[in-house]
């Protein structure tokens, strides 16, 4: 070692300035000079220091994402983008959760990063002794890394310049170490509180700071070492750790006992008397710390899982705010729409390689922002729920379920009908309408389209009604010769509301000189996309919840260049939906036929006909069919 450390435990005095901001004179020693008359023994206030932080260098929309998924490098990167300097910096164990759940309460108190350094895997050895082991048995003497004992720098040593603790560590372990001494070292701390044996002895063989302190085991100990005072005990399970750790605040912090979990080990060096630790001291003494300005325009999205302990301490010791989330896609946790809804995130970190880039991740927070949901809640159609609907059209009764009763009829028909799912089904049951607006006729009509186009002003009362209901609606689509993307742009108004989707059948769209029940019409997967690209933008334009594009099929034929449907829209649902009827073996032909060699990344849906079928699917026969459907339709 090039540096004089000190490992002090137990000490009240050693961190009085922490709690106190200032240093008494022991006593018999004389006040220093200058001090006023009648104080004498009591040392001039000293600014307490403090961190400085600054927000991160965000990537695309003031977003950055922390792609790894890594406890010790998640710590150091979300330290690197949010402190330029701290004058102490905690240490604990990345393998002892109990360590980092100590040390996480104090972090967020002090205002300073929490990083983790590697489990050896042995639980013993220094680096002195890994080093003899790498040399095959050469004591440091010998191989000339010893300081000044040896005589001889690293670079004499043939260590290619690193210092000592680099040749005495091994493998993946060097390189993390590393990585903690370098971010250390970028801070410019003064001081390393430890928790734990392994971090302690780490932290020992280290250059970057001067002083080491190892954290006591006992609560009130751990508050006069470190000068924080803990509020109370609180007991957390591993699943809820995280959490816990997000919500505290800086004054007001409680010690977290992770449930099974064995208390950190202390290092054997600081098993003594106080007076054994304090011998040597000369009165050092860690800094007296004051949190930093908060950074309080940062919001921080965290998985629960544990591994993100150091992490999320970290973020919120800079005094961000840490929102916890089980979703990749902040669109689909309805807690953090509501949060969201009341206070939007502007700059953004997301911790893990599941929040993708931070483009797409921009664009979700806004959706979320709106605080508009879809039925059954959330802002992702798939899988949070399974529609079950009616289809048809209100002007006839011939075309299915929909159109055999009165509104207020169908909607209550809707509601029974998805009912019957409720017990075969985990998810949320959304009763949907799929009503068909433009109708093929086997008439050309005024502008030749073999198609008759239902006014907005009367699907408007239905799509209202549905959204007081909680019921989905699709607006289905039968374009005869015009294309699907002209037919769709009529109904513009309504699919700019969350609740509605858009549903393309293929089967009646026909080409020049063809006529509907002639032959079976089709489209090709260029049209589709031009369909898919315009919905999507208009979602994202109005920044709407996600939204159900449906492909009617029953025969391949009717979708051409299939493997070339667009599916990636982060703003679509795509979903296949079989046609077919007649007896159960032909409905899986049919259904089994689509199947091979879909898109990637498609939905599927499943028809019952209460007539065509022979017998009609039960919920529950329906909902075994593998896969088991997303969304069922009754005709």
């Amino acid at each position: 070692m090039t540096q004089w450390t000190r490992t002090v435990v137990v000490m009240a005095w050693v961190w009085a300035g922490l709690a106190a901001g200032c240093s008494g004179s022991p006593e018999g020693e004389e006040a220093p000079d200058g001090a006023p008359p009648g104080e004498e023994g009591t040392a001039e206030t000293e600014e307490p220091a403090r961190s400085a932080t600054s927000m991160p260098a965000a990537g695309g929309d003031d977003v950055t994402v922390l792609s790894t998924d890594d406890g010790a490098e998640q710590a150091i990167a979300m330290s690197e983008a949010i402190y330029d300097h701290a004058p102490v910096v905690l240490l604990a164990e990345e393998d002892e959760l109990a360590s980092q759940a100590a040390a996480a309460p104090v972090a967020v108190a002090l205002g300073v990063p929490l990083l983790l350094v590697p489990d050896t895997g042995d639980g013993t050895g220094s680096s002195q002794e890994n080093a003899d082991s790498s040399n095959g048995g050469e004591t440091a003497d010998d191989a000339g890394t010893s300081g000044d004992d040896a005589g001889t720098s690293g670079d004499d040593a043939g260590t290619s310049g690193a210092s000592s603790n680099d040749a005495g560590a091994s493998g993946d372990d060097a390189v993390e170490t590393s990585a903690v001494e370098n971010e250390i070292g970028r801070l410019d701390a003064e001081a390393i509180l430890t928790f734990g044996a392994e971090a302690t002895r780490r932290a020992e063989e280290m250059e970057q700071a001067d002083i080491v302190v190892e954290a006591p085991s006992d609560r009130d100990e751990l508050a006069e070492v470190s000068g924080v005072q803990l509020h109370g005990e609180r007991d957390v399970t591993q699943d809820d750790l995280v959490a816990a750790v997000a919500a505290s605040e800086a004054d007001g912090v409680q010690r977290l006992v992770v449930d099974g979990a064995e208390p950190p080990e202390s290092s054997p060096t600081t098993q003594g008397s106080e007076d054994d630790a304090a011998s040597g001291g000369d009165g050092t003494t860690l800094p007296a710390m004051t949190p930093p300005e908060p950074l309080d325009d940062l919001t921080v999205l965290a998985a629960p899982e544990a591994e993100g302990t150091a992490t999320v301490a970290t973020a919120r010791a800079s005094g961000a705010r840490v929102l916890v989330t089980e979703e990749s896609d902040p669109r689909a946790d309805g807690e953090l729409i509501d949060e969201l809804a009341e206070s939007p995130a502007g700059p953004t970190m997301a911790i893990g390689s599941e929040f993708e880039s931070a483009e797409r991740l921009r664009a979700r927070l806004d959706v979320a922002a709106t605080g508009a949901e879809l039925p059954g809640g959330g802002q992702v159609l798939l899988p949070h729920r399974r529609f079950i609907a009616l289809y048809g059209t209100p002007r006839s009764a011939a075309m299915g379920a929909l159109g055999e009763q009165s509104m207020d009829e169908t909607f209550e028909r809707a509601e029974e009908v998805a009912a019957e799912y409720e017990p075969v089904v985990d998810e949320p049951v959304v009763p949907t309408l799929e009503l068909i607006t433009t109708i093929a006729h086997t008439e050309p009509g005024p502008e030749g389209a073999y198609s008759l186009t239902t006014p907005v002003s009367e699907v408007r009362p239905w799509v209202d009604a549905a959204a007081e209901a909680g019921v989905y609606v699709v607006l289905d689509l039968q374009p005869g010769r015009t294309d699907f993307l002209t037919q769709a742009r009529e109904y513009e108004e309504l699919l700019a509301e969350p609740h509605v989707g858009l549903a393309l059948d293929p089967e009646w769209r026909i080409g020049e000189g063809q006529r509907h029940l002639e032959q079976i019409g089709s489209v090709d997967a260029e049209e589709i996309n031009e369909v898919a690209e315009w919905l999507a933008e208009l979602t994202a334009e109005h920044q709407l919840p996600q939204k159900l594009l449906v492909l009617h099929q029953f025969k391949l034929s009717m979708i051409d260049n299939r493997d070339e449907v667009d599916t990636s829209h982060d703003e679509l649902a795509v979903l296949i939906h079989a046609d077919g009827f007649g007896t159960p073996d032909l409905k899986f032909e049919t259904w089994n036929r689509l199947r091979a060699d879909a898109p990637d990344d498609v939905w599927w849906g499943w028809k019952n006909f209460y007539d065509e079928d022979t017998p009609t699917f039960t919920p529950a026969e329906t909902m075994d069919i593998d896969p088991a459907p997303w969304f069922v339709s009754y005709q």
